[in-house]
């Protein structure tokens, strides 16, 4: 895992159609909480605001053509996802937990939420899985301060990973055990056998 640095400038189309979207996702959630968080009623997010070209280039350009999450470059194989750290639809306390709703949707457009990484990191490990450390109180409403929410998970763009992680000759490992080291790499797959032996290649 790499640390970002998110460039400050907003793309126009977060800014523009983005906010737009997210006013009216706030409203209907507003206008009948219930329908949705029951699953009756589910938000439609539009793929071609937080994924545009120009948002996906400037991360891309950020990330230095790598995976948020693996490192890996992803692009050699695949277009890559727009991936939100804070899941949008729903999310999973645990990997196998029931899913909640609805997740993140204030978020969907937000800038600091998005990172671009391979898919099998976004659509395998991760998907909804957001979870928290015993106690802390989750944010349901755009009302909420997410930055007093003690995630479990390691945001790249916001922390640096070094802090948590080291190296192991071709294994990620958690400084000084650290606990959120060790859930972030068992949530997004970090050792998984694929990307181990592509380090002990790289290593060799």
């Amino acid at each position: 895992m790499i640390k970002i640095d998110r460039p400050k400038k907003v793309p126009a189309v977060l800014r523009n159609e983005g906010v737009t979207e997210t006013a009216r996702n706030v409203q209907k959630v507003r206008a009948d909480l219930g329908a949705y968080r029951s699953g009756a009623k589910k938000l439609e997010f539009d793929r071609e605001i937080y994924g545009h070209a120009s948002v996906k280039r400037v991360m891309i350009r950020a990330q230095r053509g790598k995976c948020a999450f693996c490192e890996s470059e992803f692009r050699v194989v695949s277009f890559g996802d727009m991936e939100h750290f804070r899941p949008k639809g729903g999310f999973r306390r645990r990997s196998r937990g029931a899913l909640q709703r609805p997740g993140y949707y204030w978020l969907a457009y937000a800038w600091e939420n998005i990172l671009a990484s391979c898919e099998i990191c976004n659509r395998r490990f991760k998907r909804n899985h957001f979870p928290l450390e015993k106690g802390s109180c989750r944010v349901r409403g755009p009302a909420g301060d997410c930055s007093k929410e003690r995630a479990l998970l390691i945001d790249p763009a916001a922390e640096d990973p070094d802090r948590f992680l080291a190296w192991h000759e071709h294994r990620v490992v958690a400084r000084k055990g650290d606990r959120r080291a060790r859930v972030t790499l068992r949530v997004l797959g970090l050792n998984r056998k694929t990307l181990r032996a592509a380090r002990a290649r790289l290593l060799e």
